[in-house]
């Protein structure tokens, strides 16, 4: 698309008449309640009287068709980004089936000024501005802004946009005018509910291709070497902070690599057959190169925290949240009350609940695996497919989860998307690694003094006893082991003549029964 200085582009299906998805005659039920959840937002008490403008009165009277439904829609979504100073332009796609609406801005203009001075949107101050600062200590002259020690670079205060601060700020970026356009529209417009009731296809940024061509030439080729901080401020300035600092950590991880990569070279020759180490001096080797490896990203973390500590700094993203998106699902009416406090609770002990719940499914089906084998040792399914439906246990206990977790962090009632996001991240991964790693954690740690398997009473060899009840066939043996023992009927077993139990040896240990009695168990 060429983008014509355009800030978003936003793409509307057409009737299927011309190979479009709307079917212009079907009907469209409860039309006026669809549309209200588009245009009032709880957050924006200004949108509360959308719903009194010119058109809506056609929804008011019962079902309508599409066609009718989409052209009030789409007016009153006109007039909302018109109200803003926002310009349209339309064009229809080369398959004719959709139209490609280009909404723009000037930069500089009084539109963007009016978006920023209501959302306190920050902006850095101008070098100009900083003419009359007096001298600070023995590292700042005055007369301009502070730089820093590494590159150089300066580090500039950050304002609210205001219309008396405005002589004293920089001017907007591209990526500035992209966060305005968008707040703008998110305040007044529901655009999840937008798409879901198939308004508009996608919507997303236009395209800047001379700040594309500069990166791609620059940045985004094999040419470029390893990563470097050079185009850190063109990636910020065009892709926005949140993907400059991913590439801040991954240039600085990329090169502090290549430290790890000699000494792990280093340390892979004690495996070389020429090489003339002891198995001893070997070990050694590799317990340096561990010690080493830990230092390494000990230091790293420490390097790259200060690192982004200072690019927060410069970048203004100290407080940034003040200019975060508001969910529409907030309720400001529930700060401080106790049924928040209640729904928090709640939400907190719903992880700890899900796990105690999937940590009691395993065991029971555990105990109804054990069951099982009681009943027939050598023929139970459990023993060829236990893997299977431990494995199945975890996907599906994930699965349940990505339901469950949303709704849980929707009772804490955040207000900014920012924080939903990373809250939710935060329960979601903290109970899916327990919920992929318990089973192997059960079988490593836990298995041996809760769930023992002990040899049967009586027999003359138990540890190759409580081995066959333990393993059964040979596909549940241990990777190199080979099946040890065999079944010899009437309930005894016997060694195989070829394999050691040795190595089993220090998995065992003697329990007492119920009655007294000294078994033993692995």
């Amino acid at each position: 698309i060429d983008e014509d200085a355009a800030t978003y582009v936003m793409v509307l299906p057409r009737d299927v008449s011309v190979g479009g998805v709307i079917d212009s005659e079907a009907e469209i039920s409860e039309p006026f309640e669809k549309a209200k959840k588009i245009f009032v937002r709880n957050l924006n008490a200004a949108s509360q009287t959308s719903m009194d403008w010119e058109g809506f009165d056609e929804l008011k009277n019962g079902p309508v068709s599409a066609g009718i439904y989409h052209t009030v829609v789409r007016n009153a979504m006109l007039k909302v980004l018109a109200n803003a100073g926002l310009q349209v332009d339309s064009f229809h796609s080369i398959d004719d089936d959709e139209i490609f609406l280009k909404i723009r801005v000037d930069p500089q203009g009084e539109a963007v000024q009016r978006m920023a001075t209501k959302s306190h949107y920050r902006m850095p101050f101008t070098s100009d501005s900083y003419a009359d600062m007096p001298a600070e200590g023995p590292f700042h002259e005055g007369g301009a802004p502070m730089c820093e020690a590494e590159d150089g670079l300066p580090v500039y205060a950050y304002h609210g946009f205001s219309e008396e601060a405005k002589p004293m700020l920089q001017e907007f970026r591209r990526i500035d005018v992209i966060r305005l356009v968008f707040k703008h529209m998110y305040d007044w417009l529901d655009s999840p509910e937008m798409e879901k009731q198939n308004i508009y296809i996608s919507l997303f940024p236009a395209v800047s291709w001379d700040e594309y061509e500069h990166l791609t030439k620059t940045w985004g080729n094999l040419q470029s070497g390893l990563p470097t901080d050079a185009n850190t401020e063109s990636i910020r300035n065009y892709l926005g902070e949140q993907v400059a600092f991913f590439f801040a950590w991954f240039g600085m991880y990329t090169r502090d690599l290549s430290f790890v990569a000699v000494i792990a070279a280093v340390s892979s020759v004690r495996k070389l057959p020429f090489c003339p180490l002891t198995l001893g001096q070997q070990r050694l080797v590799q317990f340096i190169f561990s010690v080493l490896l830990i230092s390494w990203a000990s230091v790293f973390l420490e390097r790259y925290d200060l690192k982004s500590k200072r690019l927060a700094r410069r970048w203004g993203m100290h407080g940034y949240k003040n200019f975060g998106i508001e969910r529409s699902a907030y309720r400001r009416e529930l700060e401080g009350t106790t049924r928040l406090s209640i729904q928090k609770s709640i939400a907190d002990a719903g992880a700890f609940t899900f796990c105690a719940c999937f940590v009691a499914s395993i065991f029971a089906v555990k105990a109804y695996a054990a069951r099982q084998r009681a009943k027939d040792p050598k023929h139970s399914p459990w023993e060829a497919w236990g893997a299977y439906t431990t494995v199945a246990m975890i996907q599906i206990g994930c699965l349940v989860w990505t339901n469950i977790a949303p709704k849980l962090v929707e009772l804490k009632n955040f207000r900014y998307e920012e924080e939903f996001g990373n809250e939710l991240t935060t329960i979601m991964s903290y109970v899916k690694i327990f919920v992929a790693l318990f089973p192997f954690i059960n079988m490593g740690f836990l298995q041996k003094w809760f769930e023992p398997t002990c040899a049967e009473p009586g027999t003359d060899d138990p540890l190759a006893s409580a081995a066959w009840r333990l393993y059964g066939n040979t596909s549940t043996w241990p990777m190199g082991f080979g099946q040890s023992v065999a079944w010899s009927g009437n309930g005894t077993v016997r060694r195989s003549h070829t394999t050691s139990l040795d190595w089993l040896k220090r998995f065992s240990y003697l329990s007492t029964t119920e009655k007294g009695e000294i078994e033993t168990c692995i």
